[in-house]
């Protein structure tokens, strides 16, 4: 619920920010496989623009155009999509488990 509350937030924030001499902040929806992916994104000083995705914190990259944001902000979630299952695996070694593909 706390989750839900500082979306809500950041959303608001995002969303009434008029003020033109602020950085440039946007949001934008990818989708990947039936999946939905909010980027946010500040075109910064230098002209490059970087982009963080809304729902997975700790996915941020950045890109001379919003096309080449997309392209990194998606392959640094598929690596760190990696990272986690394989520090995953090693929590479950020597155990009991059963895995399923889980499929939307």
């Amino acid at each position: 619920m706390a989750t839900i509350g500082k979306k809500k937030s950041l959303d608001k924030a995002l969303d009434s920010d008029k003020d033109k001499s602020k950085k440039e902040v946007s949001k934008k929806l990818y989708s990947v496989n039936g999946f939905s992916f909010t980027a946010i994104i500040e075109k910064g000083v230098n002209g490059w623009y970087v982009g963080q995705l809304l729902e997975y914190p700790e996915v941020i990259s950045q890109g001379k155009s919003i096309k080449e944001l997309q392209v990194n902000l998606l392959d640094a979630l598929k690596l760190i999509m990696e990272v986690n299952r394989e520090e995953t695996k090693l929590n479950y070694i020597g155990k009991k488990t059963i895995k399923r593909k889980i499929l939307a």
